[in-house]
């Protein structure tokens, strides 16, 4: 066996093995971590929902329905309709959109103002870097003392 046929058959090996390997990767992450895996799995339904709601909504979200005002889930309408008989599904389906838009600007603004004062402040150091520090630490207290119910 020359050198070239090895190196081929050595990289044939690596890419079968490879094929499977994102499979078990995947099966391996959702043993070990099944609670996010269930939240990858809400926030890949979302991003499909949101994806396909122009197919897969009955109905126009924003239509208005006078003879439909007010209906009950039935057939035609699975979650009912609203008081200007607009179709209840299709309108969380197109929501889910705006949704998506929604937490996704929100942290892009979040990450962004973060980053942008976190590297003045490191840049600018001294008092500043140390009152920027505190606001941070006071603000994270406040939402932990929220979350514990302790705030009145």
């Amino acid at each position: 066996m020359t050198s070239r046929s090895a190196d081929i058959n050595a990289l044939t090996l690596r890419a079968s093995a490879r094929r499977g390997g994102v499979w078990r990767g995947l099966a391996r992450f959702v043993r070990a971590k099944p609670l996010g895996a269930i939240g990858a799995a809400m926030i890949v339904a979302l991003v499909a929902v949101a994806a396909l709601a122009p197919v897969i909504a009955p109905y126009d979200p924003i239509a208005i329905l006078r003879g439909r005002l007010f209906l009950p889930p039935q057939a035609g309408n699975v979650l009912g309709t609203d008081n200007l008989g607009r179709d209840q599904l299709s309108r969380i389906l197109w929501g889910a959109q705006v949704s998506l838009y929604v937490g996704i600007g929100a942290v892009a603004v979040g990450t962004t103002l973060g980053a942008v004062v976190g590297l003045v402040s490191a840049y600018v150091g001294g008092v500043f870097d140390a009152l920027v520090q505190r606001v941070g630490k006071a603000w994270r207290a406040h939402a932990l003392v929220e979350q514990l119910g302790w705030a009145t």
